[in-house]
């Protein structure tokens, strides 16, 4: 469900498999990351974000390399994980 946008915007979601629970967030492995070898990586949070671009493991990625890697935005709402709700009630 929240991978939606990929295809929906003309992208190709490496990770193939179906997550297991609704919330997503599934591991995988650096192994496996590397063989995934993604043109974009889209990063939820900050932190992470920055130690992509600082961990030379990271540089091995065309991604990290080219400098396509994207923090999704959160204001005025985070567009790719949470979109907005309305209560009917």
């Amino acid at each position: 469900m929240h991978t939606e946008l990929i295809p929906l915007s003309g992208g190709t979601n490496v990770c193939p498999f179906k997550a297991a629970t609704t919330m997503g967030m599934e591991k995988i492995s650096t192994e496996q990351l590397l063989l995934y070898d993604p043109d974009v990586i889209l990063v939820k949070e900050k932190g992470c974000f920055d130690r992509i671009q600082n961990d030379a493991r990271w540089k091995l990625l065309r991604a990290v390399r080219k400098k396509r890697i994207y923090l999704i935005p959160y204001v005025p709402f985070n567009w790719f994980d949470r979109p907005p709700l309305y209560n009917l009630s």
